[in-house]
């Protein structure tokens, strides 16, 4: 089971998925989470599912949907300054 978080249209997500028996990836931008279900989907990938929403406040979801994961993908922006 594997948790990508910022997942954006799923890339990263679709990656982890040849490799595991389960992906749930999560994204605020509900049309990036459509993108990354359409994607999945081209791929013919049906152990990838999306979720739209914060992050922080979706995990139980992803939790109770496909239980606890045993790797997450976490995608940070650092600014330099």
């Amino acid at each position: 089971m594997v948790f990508d978080l910022f997942c954006g249209i799923g890339t990263i997500s679709l990656l982890a998925a040849k490799s595991a028996k389960k992906v749930i990836g999560i994204e605020y931008s509900e049309n990036a989470v459509k993108d990354a279900e359409k994607n999945a989907e081209l791929n013919g990938m049906d152990n990838a599912e999306f979720i739209a929403g914060n992050a922080g406040e979706k995990i139980d979801e992803a939790v109770t949907l496909a239980g606890k994961p045993k790797i997450i993908i976490a995608e940070i922006q650092v600014n330099d300054n």
